[in-house]
């Protein structure tokens, strides 16, 4: 058995065009969704490549047993700087498979393979998969020197291929000499993580003037790769400012947040600072799109950047003005706005129906790179609602935060079909269309039993199945409970009477003959009070007339698996002596002593 995965989505962010790597996506139109993380190289990709795809299912033993899918699609470099391919693949369900995903770009051949997982029909788990692409050696490029200042100097370095394995350290060593290892150098920065990409270290306790060689390296447990050298000469002076622009985050389509730091404040005294950005290099005081101030002072500061352009690359410099108008510029750092859309696709699940309402659990994935202005859930008898025509609608307010949409005044017995939505200033986006029937009689009820009355409104009344039915006794065969209501909607009330007056004898379940000499303890009404099924502990012994209702709309239209040859107990009683039931093979009520044992179903109201 398979399940297909349609028009399935793959979107690899490689490093030279993003922030952060992001996630290769398989989107079905079926409620399974594989999102699948890349750990990727930083290798010149061109714009169009070919990948293929290949699902194995593997054994208990994790080894390979059968490809069940073979594939080659195409990526094509999107505006935003990303790889995109479309497809179809069908994934076998009830199986452990992998995924693997080949590629050969340039002099490298990729390779990559995803974690062991395992579907079922139905599944509606968002599954996160890891895919390591490697070369199968560690490659790492030379640091290069960000920010320079008299004592420190920030680099930066990119491990372009982690390898076949997870990394146990990486760093940079640095020495005055042109010797550089682990084993022989002046100072060492060490990160004992798996990692991929680039990476920055600042470089304290240098000295002034003097000439630096520093290499970046990483480890795995069976080598260690250096890169090759650079070099550095620090400044002579300490006067000089040197700051930190670090990543913009928090992207958005009109906005951005930033954050900047002193490396090295040149004991100098800052009248001002702030950050200069515009769609060129190297921004000024002078020359710039937009600026922002952020105060005196040399700690660090950020800022949020407004009205920029949607789908735009922009420049930032922090910079800081001394006292003495000297101005010092940070490192330059680069982003690109998003693009505005409509809301990425939200996604609905129906997690409860009822006769008369229905509740649809709803995601969204991401905001198009604006607010949110408006989400909720539409819905009609007729397919492919829409805000401008349907039969219902819920509108669960502004934001990007996940919701419940409570669906109220359906019909029984129908169905319906129903698509979240979410509206930001460019559009509205929909999501797969989901279908639901409302419950009616004879159907299961929330609490497991089976559904005898609709109240017309919001709820009704079930019954236990045939599984929840027992022979037993009314109970104290010789005294009056006061549990004497006859009318629809009284069972609890007599349940509760009946339950309260036995606790009050003398331990009658262990003592019964107090009432009368045939009496063996049981009590029918305690019986239904004390069941507990599907968290639902609401339970009681229906009045006659409910008993009535449920010889009517189930017994007779064949639902309910309620025996013939025997009669069914209520909970209302004649008198100290007799309490009513109905005989289901002719559809009398009938006055029983209460000593003589019947049948027995709980019911409750929802």
């Amino acid at each position: 058995m398979k399940i297909l995965l349609l028009v399935f989505v793959l979107i690899t962010c490689f490093l030279f065009s993003c922030e952060d790597d992001e996630a290769l996506q398989i989107r079905p139109v079926a409620s399974l969704k594989l999102d699948i993380e890349f750990e990727q190289t930083k290798l010149s990709f061109p714009d169009t490549f070919k990948a293929f795809f290949e699902v194995i299912i593997v054994d208990d033993g994790g080894t390979n047993s059968q490809s069940m899918v073979k594939d080659s699609v195409s990526f094509v470099k999107q505006l935003n700087g990303k790889h995109r391919s479309q497809g179809n693949i069908e994934i076998p369900i009830d199986k452990k498979i992998q995924i693997n995903i080949r590629a050969s770009v340039g002099e490298y051949n990729l390779f990559g393979r995803s974690d062991t997982l395992k579907i079922s029909a139905g599944d509606n788990e968002v599954r996160n998969i890891k895919v390591y692409l490697t070369t199968g050696n560690i490659i790492i490029e030379k640091p290069v020197l960000v920010l320079l200042g008299g004592e420190a100097a920030l680099m930066s370095a990119n491990i372009i291929d982690k390898g076949p394995e997870n990394l146990t350290e990486y760093g940079f060593v640095w020495n005055t000499t042109n010797i550089t290892s682990l084993e022989d150098n002046l100072g060492a920065d060490i990160n004992y993580l798996d990692h991929a990409g680039q990476y920055q270290s600042i470089i304290n306790s240098l000295t002034l003037g003097t000439t630096y060689y520093i290499s970046a390296y990483a480890k795995n447990a069976n080598e260690i790769v250096y890169s090759n050298q650079s070099s550095f000469t620090t400044n002579t002076s300490t006067s000089n400012i040197v700051l930190l622009t670090d990543n913009a985050f928090d992207i958005g389509a009109y906005t951005a947040n930033i954050e900047s730091s002193f490396i090295d404040d040149g004991n100098r005294a800052v009248l001002e600072k702030g950050f200069v950005w515009a769609t060129y290099n190297n921004p000024e005081l002078e020359n710039n799109e937009g600026r922002s101030f952020e105060g005196l002072g040399a700690d660090n500061f950020s800022s949020t950047l407004r009205s920029l352009l949607g789908g735009t690359v922009y420049y930032v410099r922090s910079f800081a003005q001394t006292v003495e108008g000297d101005i010092f510029y940070g490192n330059e750092i680069s982003f690109t706005t998003i693009l505005p859309t409509a809301p990425d696709m939200v996604e609905g699940i129906v997690t409860e129906v009822s006769l008369h309402s229905a509740k649809i659990s709803v995601s969204i994935l991401g905001d198009g790179g604006l607010n949110i202005t408006s989400k909720g859930v539409v819905y009609s008898q007729a397919q492919n609602p829409s805000l401008e025509l349907n039969q219902g609608m819920t509108n669960e307010g502004a934001g990007i935060d996940a919701f419940v949409s409570n669906l109220s005044g359906l019909l029984n017995g129908t169905t319906y079909y129903a698509r979240s939505y979410a509206v930001n200033a460019i559009g509205v986006s929909y999501s797969d269309e989901l279908s639901f029937v409302t419950l009616g009689i004879g159907d299961i009820g929330p609490g497991g039993g089976i559904i005898f009355y609709d109240d017309g409104v919001s709820g009704g009344m079930e019954v236990g199945l045939m599984d929840t039915e027992v022979i037993m006794q009314w109970g104290c065969a010789t005294s009056s409970t006061g549990a004497s209501s006859m009318i629809f909607g009284s069972g609890l009330e007599n349940t509760l009477a009946i339950v309260n007056f036995h606790n009050n004898l003398d331990n009658y379940i262990d003592n019964p003959t107090q009432c009368d000499h045939d009496n063996d303890g049981s009590v029918a009404a305690l019986y239904c009070y004390d069941f507990f099924q599907n968290n639902c502990d609401d339970w009681f012994l229906p009045s006659i007339n409910e008993l009535s209702l449920i010889y009517n709309n189930l017994y007779l239209n064949g639902f309910g698996q309620f025996s013939d040859y025997f009669h069914y107990l209520s909970s209302s009683e004649v008198d100290a002596y007799r309490a009513r039931a109905i005989d289901f093979a002719v559809g009398s009520e009938m006055q029983d002593a209460k000593k003589s044992e019947f049948l027995v179903r709980p019911v409750r109201k929802f």
